[in-house]
């Protein structure tokens, strides 16, 4: 069981990684961008008043000291002090502010460094419970050593239990206890040396958190960030294709290798080997004594299309390999489809989210994706189709707009407000559409922004049926304006500092409502999906609140669907079905028992029961999902089995990708609505 502390340093450090901008300009030309960018473009930019400065401290704190261990109470209190003088005054004094807070800060994390120094090698007390000190707040000086202790142990004993997999391991705990100590005392102290003589980034991690206190989607990106943002909305990705991490003894150590890029394709690198060396053509770098942060910073710095990479495999043989970076397909951004043959024969496109192709004067991205796939599964003569959009956060608001347009003749998609501006209506302008038979469409708490407008959009024109989970609840629309040296037009990117991503639209749906902070409620809950209890948009501290809008609005919604009889017959196939009804059980139980589970107040003896219950319980779990029938056949669409046939890394991922719709609950019942759909 992770602790709700238990991963911050990996986040920062992976913030830290990409986040960090060179020779830019001082903080004081930095706020002064950002907030005139924010209040020339934001659609509700906030007034800097007490309320918002209050936020702004929260989101401040929580990215600069997250568990609260590098600051004490009469540091923080100090900071909240000089904060409450910034109210309607950020411009002339914010940058004052953050001189200030740094230098508290930076001597903080140096207080923070020695106590972890001087702890290292002392045995925690782990029969104990955690120190309740983990609970306050920020602590007193003198409480410090003893919160750190207590974060520590909570870590260090949280990464054991994770690292057993088996109920044999819970007998001899020690062995993974010391083993987990030695992990995380890596890992603090290499997140304490990325912090460390940064001023850059602590300046970051003011700018966003200013940038947040007007909404949770507006924030400031670098240029590496801006960068790496664009590329994640991309289908494909330039990479060598290592992923790596720190061990144990300080190494660096290849933790997992890209299909198809070509450090897999050498056949020469494995998980396990530790890097020794990185010769990038121009320098060459030992890796010894470096964090993972660092070497980030090498490949960040470095556009060399090609490596040589010194690595020592578990034999103790050492090794160069040459590496390339090239345009490696990625499994997880890309869609995927399947014929679904059993009483209907149904086609199945998961969309994981709203890429778009940056470097095409056609734009062609995921819509166009779709829109093929819709085709070649119209040749397996498919009479209905399940679009996935379960766990989509997003992404291309156009994409949306085309991927809704495949479904309708003709009609509007969503209505946007641009803060003064009239609310303005998008239609799908292309008259025709590539599928009209029946469609469903999957959501669960996951789903956010671009994935809501489509179902939004196919549900108010009742075009597809909605089944799943309450969506996540973003309707928002953000663009990046770029922050110039001089405030201008950049003539060039070294004129470019940095970009802020703004909130400059609202959007609502055909019926003139808003899911801002609502969500896409479906018209049928899936057993599975209705169980999520995650983060929603209207948890996040400075989420907008939008309210319905006036506006003429001329569509022509479809028939509707005979959704209460699609209800009724959901609901007695799922109260009918023993498994699933056993596999509920199990999963409220085990909810039920983390839920009770108070790590902070359990003795090592009591955790490890703990934990021993969850594995006996998990294992009963696996063993009803996998007795658990689906009643259709996935079949990989024929023009691409083709492609299975003659590309090893392709047909791993469909493999993979079938294998994993033989067991899942919720989508069965999507078929079985769809056939019954089909049938009406």
């Amino acid at each position: 069981m992770k602790s709700k502390f238990g991963l911050f340093f990996i986040f920062l450090l992976i913030f830290a990684q990409d986040g960090i901008s060179q020779g830019s300009p001082k903080v004081d030309v930095k706020i002064i961008r950002v907030l005139d960018a924010i209040y020339d473009h934001h659609v509700q930019p906030r007034q800097i008043d007490a309320v918002f400065v209050e936020d702004f401290q929260e989101l401040f704190f929580e990215a600069i000291d997250p568990i609260e261990i590098i600051l004490t109470e009469e540091e923080a209190g100090i900071i909240r002090g000089m904060s409450d003088q910034l109210a309607g005054n950020f411009r002339l004094e914010g940058a004052a502010f953050v001189d200030s807070t740094y230098n508290l800060w930076s001597n903080g994390l140096e207080r923070a460094k020695r106590i972890l120094s001087k702890s290292r090698g002392q045995k925690l007390k782990m029969n104990a419970p955690v120190d309740s000190l983990l609970f306050q707040s920020f602590v007193s000086e003198s409480q410090l050593e003893e919160k750190i202790a207590a974060y520590l142990k909570l870590q260090t004993v949280s990464e054991a239990m994770e690292a057993m997999t088996d109920v044999e391991s819970y007998s001899e705990p020690q062995s993974f206890l010391d083993s987990a100590q030695i992990n995380v005392y890596t890992e603090i102290d290499d997140y304490f040396k990325v912090l460390s003589n940064d001023r850059e980034l602590f300046d970051e991690f003011f700018l966003n958190a200013l940038a947040n206190t007007f909404d949770p989607h507006t924030g400031y990106f670098n240029n590496a960030e801006y960068e790496d943002f664009k590329e994640e909305l991309s289908s494909e990705r330039e990479l060598f294709g290592i992923a790596y991490k720190k061990n144990g003894k300080g190494e660096i150590e290849i933790s997992s290798l890209m299909p198809g890029s070509s450090a897999w394709l050498s056949g020469e690198i494995h998980v396990g080997d530790i890097v020794l060396e990185i010769d990038f053509g121009s320098e060459k770098h030992a890796l010894n004594g470096k964090t993972p942060y660092e070497l980030g910073k090498l490949f960040e710095s470095n556009d060399s299309k090609e490596i040589t990479i010194k690595v020592k495999t578990a034999e103790g043989k050492e090794k160069k390999i040459q590496l390339f970076k090239t345009k490696v397909y990625s499994d997880g951004d890309n869609i995927k489809s399947a014929v679904l043959r059993g009483k209907k024969t149904v086609g199945y496109i998961s969309l994981p989210d709203f890429y778009t192709n940056w470097e095409s004067e056609q734009g062609l991205g995921c819509a166009n994706d779709v829109a093929k796939a819709i085709v070649k599964l119209k040749k397996e003569s498919v009479e209905g189709i399940i679009l996935d959009l379960r766990n989509n956060g997003g992404g291309s608001l156009k994409e949306a707009v085309d991927l809704a347009g495949i479904f309708l003749n003709y009609g509007p998609i969503l209505v946007t407000n641009e803060g003064g501006e009239k609310p303005y209506t998008i239609k799908d302008m292309n008259r025709g559409l590539i599928f009209s038979g029946p469609l469903v469409i999957m959501i669960n708490g996951y789903s956010a922004s671009a994935s809501e407008v489509v179902a939004a959009a196919l549900q108010d024109h009742n075009r597809a049926v909605i089944v799943g989970g309450k969506s996540y609840g973003k309707a928002t629309g953000q663009s990046f304006i770029p922050l110039t040296t001089d405030g201008g037009s950049p003539m060039s990117e070294d004129a470019v500092f940095g970009q802020i991503k703004i909130t400059n639209a609202t959007l609502y749906r055909i019926n003139l409502e808003t899911n801002q902070a609502r969500g896409v409620t479906p018209d049928i809950y899936l057993p599975i999906s209705r169980r999520y209890e995650g983060n929603y948009e209207a948890q996040e501290l400075t989420s907008l609140r939008l309210d319905s809008i006036s506006k003429k609005m001329y569509y022509t919604p479809l028939g509707a669907s005979p959704i209460p009889a699609l209800t009724a017959q959901s609901e007695l196939r799922i109260n009918g079905d023993s498994i699933i009804i056993q596999i509920l059980k199990s999963q409220d139980l085990i909810n039920q028992k983390t839920e009770a589970f108070d790590p902070y107040s359990a003795t090592l003896g009591e955790w490890v029961e703990f934990e021993k219950e969850m594995v006996d319980l998990n294992r009963q779990q696996d063993e009803l999902i996998a007795n658990y029938s689906v009643s259709f056949q996935p079949k990989p669409l024929q023009f691409d089995q083709e492609l299975y046939d003659v590309d090893e890394v392709l047909k791993k991922y469909n493999d993979r990708f079938l294998e994993r719709l033989q067991n899942d609950i919720d989508l069965n019942e999507t078929y079985e609505i769809l056939n019954q759909l089909i049938e009406n």
